[in-house]
């Protein structure tokens, strides 16, 4: 609840008409996405699904081509989503926890130097993506 709270900020605050593009298989869990995303006043036309690809390189180059941003979840960071996303030469957004699984994209993006996309607060985190999608 907290990271949708994060991302439904973040699409009101600064970058309302993007969208959030997902990749969830299970109707029943885009639906649910779809109604708490209603409660913070976002319509379903702001969510996306992801198209699933059979190939890693077809993957890669869907997110490439279709992605400005990543927005990594907090206290349970991507692994192998997340290197996707940087091969497909996406900034990967990031709050860096207290825990080892919430900061393993803090560590992905310090060992290719792009510190700056790491948050310590989700203030910062949410002040951090508005920036980069309004002022790029």
């Amino acid at each position: 609840p907290y990271f949708v709270q994060s991302v439904a900020n973040i699409l009101v605050r600064g970058v309302f008409d993007s969208i959030w593009w997902l990749g969830f298989r299970r109707a029943e869990a885009r639906e649910n996405l779809v109604r708490q995303m209603a409660g913070h006043g976002l319509g379903p036309g702001q969510i996306a699904w992801k198209k699933f690809v059979g190939s890693k390189r077809e993957h890669v180059g869907q997110i490439g081509a279709g992605a400005d941003v990543f927005l990594d979840t907090f206290w349970v960071n991507s692994v192998w989503t997340g290197l996707d996303v940087l091969w497909g030469g996406v900034p990967l957004f990031s709050l860096a926890g207290e825990k080892m699984a919430a900061r393993t994209s803090a560590s992905l993006l310090t060992s290719i130097g792009t510190t700056e996309l790491i948050s310590l607060s989700v203030k910062e985190y949410e002040d951090n993506v508005i920036n980069s999608l309004v002022e790029p």
